[in-house]
C-alpha cells in the first residue's frame, strides 16, 4: 500500500485537481464571459494587474476603466501604461467634495459612490 503524504493531499485540495490556479481562473473567465464582454475596474493595484493579465491570457473581451481620483502621479503614470484602460473623470474631484460636502468618514461615505462607482455607470 502506498503511503499518502498529508501535505500532498492538502496541496491537491488547493490545486483544483492538479490544475494550476492560473488555469482554473482562465477557464472560469472563459466559461462565464458575458456576450457583451466584461467591464473591468482597474485601480493599478496588484489585484487589478493580475486580473488584467488573466483576462488577457483567457482572450476574453474586457472594457477596462480607471476612475481618476486623488492618486499619486506615479500611480496614474503606471495606469497609463495599460493602453486599453480608459481613464474616466468623476463629476467632481475628491477635494471639491470635501469643500462642498464634508470629508468622508465611517458613518457618512460618499467617495466610492461618487468618485469610483458613478463614473463607471456612464
Amino acid at each position: 500500500m502506498k503511503k499518502i503524504d498529508k501535505h500532498q493531499t492538502k496541496l491537491q485540495q488547493l490545486d483544483y485537481d492538479f490544475k494550476s490556479k492560473e488555469n482554473h481562473a482562465i477557464e472560469f473567465l472563459q466559461k462565464h464571459e458575458p456576450p457583451e464582454g466584461y467591464m473591468g475596474c482597474f485601480s493599478g493595484g496588484k489585484d487589478s494587474v493580475v486580473i488584467y493579465k488573466l483576462a488577457e491570457l483567457a482572450s476574453v473581451k474586457v472594457e477596462w476603466y480607471y476612475s481618476l481620483m486623488h492618486d499619486p502621479p506615479e500611480l496614474i503614470q503606471f495606469v497609463k501604461q495599460f493602453k486599453n484602460v480608459k481613464i474616466i473623470r468623476p463629476e467632481f474631484s475628491f477635494w471639491s467634495g470635501i469643500v462642498n460636502m464634508f470629508p468622508p468618514h465611517r458613518k457618512a461615505r460618499w467617495r466610492c459612490t461618487h468618485i469610483k462607482e458613478k463614473p463607471g455607470k456612464r
